[in-house]
């Protein structure tokens, strides 16, 4: 598991270094904020090695949110299965029912 400072590596080129690291409990993986100097390795996509305790593992670069990068969830739309989408899931506009109180700001 990263814990941030771990270097970062294109090939055998070093890309840059991690800043932080946690366990992403919503994608079922590590995730890892990287500064990436080289502009290959800021790449949507591009393969990378992140070297934890002298041992490299397999990494990808992505520039979108790992967990509902549309913030679909957010707006209260959730994903649902389709028999016509090949068993993948799809955004459906199911709204659920959200209870909003009034603001606290200026509340006396």
């Amino acid at each position: 598991m990263p814990l941030g400072n771990e270097p970062v590596y294109l090939e055998d080129r070093l890309a840059g270094k991690t800043t932080s690291a946690a366990f992403g409990y919503r994608v079922g993986r590590p995730l890892a904020i990287a500064d990436l100097a080289l502009a290959e390795a800021r790449a949507e996509g591009a393969p990378v090695s992140v070297d934890i305790a002298g041992e490299r593992f397999a990494a990808g670069v992505t520039l979108q949110p790992a967990f509902d990068p549309q913030g679909l969830r957010m707006r209260g739309l959730r994903p649902v299965a389709s028999a016509q989408a090949g068993g993948r899931r799809n955004w459906a506009a199911r709204r659920r029912h959200w209870s909003i109180g009034r603001p606290w700001i200026g509340r006396e």
